[in-house]
């Protein structure tokens, strides 16, 4: 089974939703590692599915913070997806354990990427509109890096 159709069905079976954490950082090859759990980030509460398909897990962040994600085709439809960008600031958020530089380099984000494709400002002012503190450290611990 393609991971485009569980990124579909993701979106289909809770909503609102879109793909976001781990699991977009590794459609787009940011993250190297294969991630077995759709993870997607809803306005409504956290919630764990599992079907034949896949298991999807949906985090909550408050309605103000659904934003920073694009529809990205699949077939005649769309996928709701978080930008690299947005997906990093939720990883930080979501998983506040991701808060020393070991821990940071863990996640072993592609250098290429953060290099060249990473646009810092995005990042920046996403985590600005979280208003958290503990959030800045962590992004700015991110930019150190």
């Amino acid at each position: 089974m393609q991971p485009n159709f569980a990124y579909f069905l993701s979106n289909f079976i809770y909503k609102p939703s879109y793909i976001s954490v781990h699991t977009a950082l590794a459609f787009y090859g940011i993250i190297p590692e294969a991630v077995t759990q759709i993870t997607a980030v809803s306005s409504l509460k956290t919630i764990d599915f599992q079907n034949d398909v896949a298991q999807f897990s949906y985090k909550k962040i408050k309605p103000d913070l659904f934003f920073g994600y694009e529809q990205k085709p699949f077939g005649n439809r769309t996928i709701a997806i978080a930008t690299p960008e947005k997906a990093i600031v939720d990883l930080l958020y979501l998983y506040p354990f991701y808060n020393t530089q070991s821990e940071i380099r863990n996640l072993r984000f592609d250098e290429e990427f953060v290099h060249h494709e990473l646009n810092f400002e995005k990042l920046l002012n996403f985590a600005a509109s979280f208003k958290n503190r503990a959030l800045d450290k962590r992004v700015e611990l991110l930019i150190n890096i």
